[in-house]
């Protein structure tokens, strides 16, 4: 028995040294890279401020009170050129915001679109859908991106040379620019609602049936 449990200790492994330790050299490798990021952080801060302050450059968030003095082409909120780059940064994510639900409402809507026109019966739909999604799936985001941006938009005419098109619109590389709408107002409404009824009213025997009916009229009162 003796023998058999000298046998049995002596075939067990032997303890690592504390050197050689998988577990020790592991935390010392950690250690030591989170020591060099330390260390490259802190060069590049110190050069950093000695720099900025040998060229007089302030640092901090005091230059978001500061007048943007620039224009913006399109915002959600009221801005102009005496705004701050607070209100910029505003604008910036305003506008970021609409289009992501922009970009998400139409994205779903093309790919139900195309998702159904995959499953057509008509070869040609179902040809048409399998190409435009194999051929954008295969291309890579930011190639079609610089696509549009170089291939597209910069062979657009600049603003100064834009296309002019019916009904006083223009179209250059900014987009389509069309004069504002202007909406009628609620007593428009209602003297064009007021119109049309007694057009109606005159000229249509129907009409003069309906409106009497609205009014609260029984058959008899109308005839």
């Amino acid at each position: 028995m003796a023998s058999e449990n000298n046998t049995q200790g002596s075939d067990a492994p032997a303890k690592a040294s504390f050197v050689n330790d998988p577990k020790v050299r592991a935390v010392f490798y950690q250690v030591l890279l989170l020591s060099g990021v330390v260390w490259f952080g802190a060069t590049i801060w110190g050069n950093l401020t000695a720099n900025m302050a040998r060229q007089n450059i302030r640092t901090g968030w005091g230059f978001f009170n500061n007048t943007s003095s620039f224009d913006i082409g399109f915002t959600l909120i009221d801005y102009d050129r005496s705004s701050t780059f607070a209100d910029v940064l505003l604008v910036g994510l305003l506008n970021t915001m609409l289009v992501a639900v922009i970009g998400c409402i139409l994205a779903t809507i093309l790919g139900f679109t195309i998702g159904i026109a995959r499953l057509s019966s008509n070869w040609v739909i179902a040809r048409l859908a399998t190409i435009y999604v194999e051929t954008l799936r295969n291309i890579p985001l930011l190639l079609q991106m610089f696509f549009w941006y170089f291939g597209v938009l910069k062979l657009m005419p600049s603003v100064k040379q834009s296309f002019e098109l019916p009904l006083n619109m223009f179209f250059n590389n900014r987009g389509l620019v069309a004069p504002s709408p202007i909406f009628p107002t609620i007593s428009t409404l209602f003297g064009l609602h007021c119109c049309w009824r007694l057009l109606l009213h005159f000229l249509c025997p129907a009409g003069r049936l309906i409106s009497r009916t609205q009014l609260g009229y029984d058959h008899r009162q109308i005839l």
